[in-house]
């Protein structure tokens, strides 16, 4: 919709377009005809003959017919007397305020001399009516060349490019402003290109001088094009319309540019005013028709894509400033647009800043102060329930907690009696789950601990496992994922001992596996570079993928994503089970030896052979910090239950712990040493600070709050195995070097500490 609006408040029963006098009142003061045309073509054309001279003009003879709206008719028209082709604007026979405003219009167009505002070459009168000349811009409008303009969008190139286009013009409107005129229609189709490109700010018909007599123009009118309107400017309240005014439709021309349509675009002309005076644009980047939607094995990685570019956040940055609904918050004037465009040309950044969230809020309040009430009223009485529930169950927290000393005291009271019942001891200690706090309570477990430690490690002697098995982890319940031999996979059930199901039989040699605790399928890796999704009933099923030589594979919490780590040094996020490409990450430099999401699925940890540590955001694949050097070659790798964490283990026989925003090397978040080469690391679920480290044939418990660790008594680990805990975290699982497999109880390893008990005597 490229209307012109002009609607004045005019006394009721008369059109202030046509002086219809209409039969019932109007909302808007216009008839039908008038509000629905929108003054695009005018009632009577000029009388003008194409290849003839204008009459009364012989020295203009009339080509073609360039455009027409409610001010006239524009024509190319050769210039006899220099034989140059001008652009001829004519206006038809008018009422005399409409005559003395086209004159202020050719006026106003010809006091401006600036090399990009179109030349006014001559003003005078015809037959026909009243006309000025102007300069002839062979390739129109800016309009028309918007599509190809944005062929190469949104590259940094073209951002640079398209600043480069735009500041001259920026230039040409302060030029206009300091000589206190305001464009007030800016927009594409006001903006000319000549044969070399070079754009031109053209058509002042709705120009209005700072300094002017108001009579000329309507009071309280909404004039200009309704897409590239400012709020002021769709609101009709003339005194708010200033310089600013048109910083805003320059904000909808940049708008334009990046996206491929105005601000606020639609075919109803008071519903665009509406969003013009009420909403906020959504951002560019959010819009652009250059999203990247899909991936392919070449694709970059979404971080590189040109929307993140330096340039095209700058120009959206400028943009959304130049379209705040304040005034007083856009930028200060067109020549500070100019300046930033200029930089933004020369592959510089910016001074201007974006918006922050907090500031958004605060206008989104301002704007909706009825809603924020309500929000913040329901905030509160949300946090007064919230209260009142939480003291209800601090009680009952306290009263559990008296219950569970009551029992402790009585465990210690009759030990004698549980040596010799350790079974159904088991399920009460799972059961209470208390973990580390007051030290009387704490003193008292530590007592009946080692009272019943010897009794309490259930051994599955008859799980008898393959002599080459490896323990892989737990599935679900007491459901154990086994790699019997090169080509096979199965379960075991570590309450009977036996296999549950027929193993799964892989084409090849299997290279890796990966499986989220708790879920079936699971995903294998052969060395042929195949990728397999097996299940407990021994069936499996190709996934496609199109990655070169893969060597490790991971699959996410949720069972929807797979990343591989490729012998080019790539790390790839393939949708699962497609194998649809998501990211992929550029070269690391060395193979990958370890990669695992983290329990919440928000990151993906991986390690390099020389011990390099990244962590990557399942999102996009871009890191959270840059790569921590090696500390020594890693030897394990796990993430805490809660995901706050990621333990790692070195060759120097120390674990340490950092968060998923790692930090610079040598300052670890917490430190531990052994005396042992660590070979394993387990998290018990549901306790982020209980670790289970595999040494030289024996297993360690350690608490990373208080750093007290300790051998767990009767283990002993088969060379090249792993320790793993049921999803659930009330037992552990491991093999023994004899190939049986073992399970014990969590509470027997320490881990079910009681905390946060009432003190008190025992």
């Amino acid at each position: 919709m490229e209307a012109v609006v002009a609607i004045a408040a005019v006394p009721p029963g008369c059109c202030p377009e046509c002086g219809l006098t209409m039969s019932h009142a109007s909302t808007h003061g216009l008839c039908p005809r008038c509000l629905l045309g929108l003054a695009v073509e005018p009632e009577e054309r000029p009388t003008a003959v194409l290849g003839q001279a204008l009459a009364g003009r012989p020295d203009f003879t009339l080509v073609r017919e360039l455009g027409a709206g409610g001010a006239g008719v524009v024509y190319e028209a050769i210039d006899e007397s220099t034989r140059q082709t001008v652009a001829l604007k004519l206006l038809r026979r008018a009422s005399p305020a409409a005559e003395e405003r086209f004159r202020v219009e050719a006026r106003t167009a010809a006091s401006l001399t600036h090399p990009n505002i179109l030349p006014v070459l001559e003003v005078n009168e015809a037959d026909d009516g009243l006309f000025y000349a102007m300069k002839f811009a062979l390739r129109g409008s800016l309009a028309a060349n918007l599509p190809a303009l944005r062929a190469e969008a949104p590259s940094p190139a073209w951002c640079r490019a398209t600043a480069a286009l735009l500041a001259p013009l920026a230039h040409a409107l302060q030029h206009a402003h300091e000589r206190g005129v305001i464009h007030r229609d800016l927009k594409p189709s006001n903006i000319l290109l000549d044969a070399s490109g070079t754009p031109y700010l053209a058509d002042f018909g709705l120009a209005r001088s700072l300094k002017e007599d108001a009579r000329l123009t309507l009071t309280d009118a909404i004039v200009g094009t309704p897409h590239y309107m400012a709020p002021e400017q769709a609101a009709g309240t003339r005194a708010a319309q200033t310089t600013a005014t048109d910083l805003y439709s320059f904000g909808a021309v940049i708008y334009e540019f990046l996206t491929g349509h105005p601000p606020f675009p639609g075919d109803n002309v008071w519903e665009v005013l509406r969003r013009v005076r009420t909403e906020t644009p959504v951002p560019p980047r959010r819009l652009s028709s250059h999203q990247p939607t899909g991936a392919t094995p070449h694709s970059p990685s979404p971080i590189s894509h040109p929307l993140f570019s330096p340039a095209f956040t700058d120009l959206e940055t400028l943009c959304l400033r130049c379209l705040e609904k304040d005034p007083a918050r856009r930028l200060a004037s067109a020549g500070e647009l100019a300046a930033e465009l200029e930089r933004i040309a020369a592959g510089e950044r910016i001074r201007s800043r974006p918006v922050s969230r907090g500031e958004r809020f605060i206008r989104w309040c301002r704007r909706e102060p009825v809603i924020a009430s309500l929000s913040a009223a329901l905030f509160l009485v949300l946090t007064f329930a919230s209260l009142l529930f939480w003291q209800r169950d601090r009680a009952t927290h306290r009263a559990n907690r008296a219950l569970e000393l009551s029992v402790l005291n009585l465990s210690l009271q009759h030990a004698d009696t549980l040596r010799d019942r350790p079974t159904e001891y088991l399920s009460t200690l799972t059961a209470l789950k208390v973990p580390p706090g007051a030290p009387p309570v704490t003193a008292a477990w530590t007592r009946l601990h080692l009272l019943l430690e010897p009794r309490l490690v259930v051994d599955s002697a008859a799980a008898k496992l393959p002599p080459t098995a490896q323990l892989l982890g737990a599935l679900a319940g007491d459901r154990f994922l086994v790699h019997e031999t090169a080509t096979a996979v199965s379960v075991w059930s570590a309450r009977t001992a036996a296999r549950v199901s027929p193993a799964t039989n892989f084409p090849a040699p299997v290279r890796d596996l990966a499986f989220t605790p708790g879920r079936d399928p699971w995903l294998a890796l052969t060395e042929a570079g195949q990728l397999w999704r097996g299940d407990a009933q021994g069936k499996i099923l190709p996934v496609p993928h199109a990655q070169p030589a893969p060597t490790r594979v991971a699959l996410s919490p949720d069972g929807r994503h797979a990343a591989l780590a490729l012998t080019t040094g790539h790390v790839v996020l393939l949708e699962h089970p497609t194998g649809q490409l998501r990211w992929r990450t550029p070269a690391l430099g060395e193979p990958v030896q370890y990669l695992t999401f983290s329990p919440d699925g928000q990151h993906l940890a991986l390690a390099a052979e020389r011990g390099d540590l990244l962590v990557l955001l399942t999102r996009d694949g871009s890191p959270t910090a840059p790569a921590l050097p090696h500390e020594g070659p890693l030897t394990a790798l796990a993430w805490s239950p809660d995901s706050q964490w990621l333990a790692y283990a070195t060759a120097d026989h120390a674990i340490r712990l950092r968060p998923p925003a790692l930090s610079p090397a040598g300052t670890p978040h917490r430190h531990y040493r052994f005396t042992e080469p660590i070979t394993s690391l387990a998290f018990a679920p549901g306790h982020p600070s209980h670790l289970l480290a595999g040494t030289a044939g024996k297993l360690h418990y350690l608490d990373t709050t208080s750093s007290l660790t300790k051998p767990i008594r009767n283990t002993e680990l088969r060379p090249g195995t792993h320790p793993t805990f049921a999803p659930g975290g009330d037992y552990f699982a491991y093999v023994l070097p004899s190939g049986n497999l073992r399970t014990a109880a969590a509470a027997d390893a320490g881990l079910f500490w009681p905390t946060q008990l009432t003190p008190g005597p025992l």
